[in-house]
């Protein structure tokens, strides 16, 4: 997608720089696919192995070695806390979310319009109050389905990730099951990471999104390789990133690639949900070595993911 077209190409009419909407992290797995004009390659450029402008080494440990927490938030109070603060932002951002076509994906509670200017905090938090009462089984089994999903995967995981990234995952998050707004992800940079409920959350190509995938997808390419592309064309941010389809393609045949070699589902079951043809046609082909039969254990830039996103990024720009 050329920067020029793009729905999140400074998608509120104001020129660069000027009130600029703070970076957010927002729903990847339910968003919708949006076609744009796209880059197209001529040539492939292979990228240094490490340095330039984007790389940035893992964080680490205070006893230096890196490591990838998870922890899943279930105290009721604090659930509603952040379900409280969740359905504010949304209803904030509400006018512009409308702009960019995802009115009929956020979820409010009941009795909660986004149209209205003069909701308080005390209306949303009695509505969030009154569903998570109604809701409370399903956010204690969702608790307990993400804990058993991950601590499941997680051994089998990590190698993988480490062989095809070229470095060890890192990071501390913090994870929010939630019934409102997008289908996931974070808020704002550091901020807990949402994950809807499976029973607000819709279908993706007819069939619901499995929590592996959902794990991998959201946590495992998004949250990890974040720091990689923040400022670039791929951004994890929808409003800041200026080629959101290329960023959800690559997102998808990163997951696919994980699971598969991982062992945790066949490459024909994983949901390829984002991007579109226009990204596939782009991105594949900097992906595997061979783009017209893909393999995911023949990859361009194996266990060189910092190299692959200066590629893309550098092509994205002619």
């Amino acid at each position: 997608m050329a920067r020029t077209s793009h729905p999140f190409s400074n998608p509120f009419g104001k020129k660069e720089g000027e009130d600029r909407p703070r970076k957010v992290r927002q729903s990847r797995f339910f968003e919708h696919d949006r076609n744009a004009p796209t880059a197209k390659f001529e040539k492939l450029h292979e990228a240094p192995r490490e340095g330039g402008d984007i790389f940035k080494a893992p964080i680490e440990s205070a006893d230096n070695e890196p490591d990838l927490k998870i922890v899943v938030i279930s105290n009721p109070e604090e659930i509603i806390e952040h379900e409280t603060k969740r359905v504010r932002w949304y209803l904030k951002e509400w006018q512009r979310y409308k702009e960019l076509g995802y009115d009929n994906v956020i979820r409010f509670p009941a009795g909660i319009n986004p149209e209205d200017d003069n909701v308080t905090d005390d209306e949303i938090r009695s509505a969030v109050q009154k569903e998570f009462g109604a809701n409370q089984t399903d956010y204690e089994s969702y608790t307990r389905t993400f804990k058993e999903t991950w601590v499941g995967m997680r051994e089998r995981m990590l190698p993988v990730i480490t062989q095809v990234y070229g470095f060890t995952p890192t990071g501390h998050f913090r994870i929010v099951p939630t019934a409102y707004g997008t289908g996931g992800g974070s808020l704002e940079k550091g901020g807990p990471v949402f994950f809807r409920l499976p029973k607000f959350r819709p279908q993706t190509n007819g069939k619901p999104v499995t929590e592996a995938e959902a794990i991998t997808h959201e946590i495992l390419c998004h949250e990890v390789t974040a720091y990689l592309r923040e400022g670039t064309a791929l951004d994890d941010s929808p409003i800041f990133a200026t080629h959101q389809n290329h960023k959800e393609r690559l997102m998808d045949l990163l997951g696919r690639t994980l699971l598969v070699r991982a062992g945790l589902m066949k490459r024909e079951d994983v949901r390829m949900v984002g991007g579109g043809d226009l990204a596939a046609t782009d991105i594949d082909q900097l992906y595997y070595s061979d783009h017209v039969l893909p393999d995911e254990n023949q990859l361009r830039y194996e266990g060189r993911l910092p190299g692959l996103i200066n590629a893309i990024v550098a092509v994205l720009k002619i």
